[in-house]
């Protein structure tokens, strides 16, 4: 007995203090979910107005479509496109990167346009995100309260419609399936030297690889 008081004494005040942090989760959704309202339209529309980096946005999800094609499991791959080609990080041998590449590549200009969409996407994260806030904003507006009701409707909607209008934006802003003047030009894996023996630098290659793409008709130099 005396046991089990001394436990409670030594814990209970440990629990309260955790407790007290799940009162600041609903604070911190409501503040993210207001915050994107102003960044994701304003960062879909830089996307929109970018052919070339919605065309390598779309080659980094093709691409990662094929290589957990080629393992049978998803989400163990992430990417990162950019004007000059794309990034894919995860566990996967160089000799399959450079094979997936290439194979979605072809299969995107044989007009598989659904390879281009990937259900990790941040898009569909970021437009679920928004769409919460304009389901507190409208509820607020409504009910001119905002309580933890009103925050549970706004995390279901974003849960029920976020992947389904974040795919659509995939489509319409942020990649570009049409990629007939896209040419792969190398694959560079992540390198970093580590100091070996007698202080010579030794590579070490981490599970990251740079896809260099550009324009069909641009020269090699």
């Amino acid at each position: 007995m005396i046991l089990y008081i001394l436990l409670f004494i030594l814990f209970w005040p440990i629990a309260i203090f955790l407790s007290s942090f799940l009162f600041l989760v609903p604070f911190g959704y409501v503040v993210n979910s207001m915050f994107s309202l102003f960044t994701v339209p304003a960062q879909l529309m830089e996307l929109a107005r970018n052919p070339i980096l919605r065309k390598n946005h779309a080659l980094e999800h093709a691409t990662i479509n094929v290589l957990e094609g080629y393992s049978g499991k998803r989400g163990w791959l992430s990417g990162f496109a950019k004007e000059d080609g794309f990034y894919i990080k995860g566990s996967v041998e160089p000799i399959m990167v450079e094979k997936a590449v290439r194979e979605a590549l072809e299969r995107l200009k044989a007009g598989e346009k659904s390879l281009a969409i990937h259900s990790s996407c941040g898009t569909g994260r970021a437009v679920g995100s928004f769409l919460s806030g304009v389901v507190l904003i409208t509820l607020i507006f409504v009910s001119g309260a905002i309580n933890l009701w009103t925050i549970i409707l706004a995390v279901l909607v974003s849960a029920f419609l976020g992947p389904l209008v974040g795919e659509l934006a995939q489509v319409l802003y942020t990649t570009l399936s049409d990629v007939k003047d896209i040419v792969i030009y190398d694959i560079q894996p992540d390198v970093q030297y580590i100091v070996g023996p007698f202080g010579r630098r030794m590579p070490v290659y981490g599970d990251s690889y740079f896809i260099r793409t550009g324009k069909s008709y641009y020269e090699i130099i």
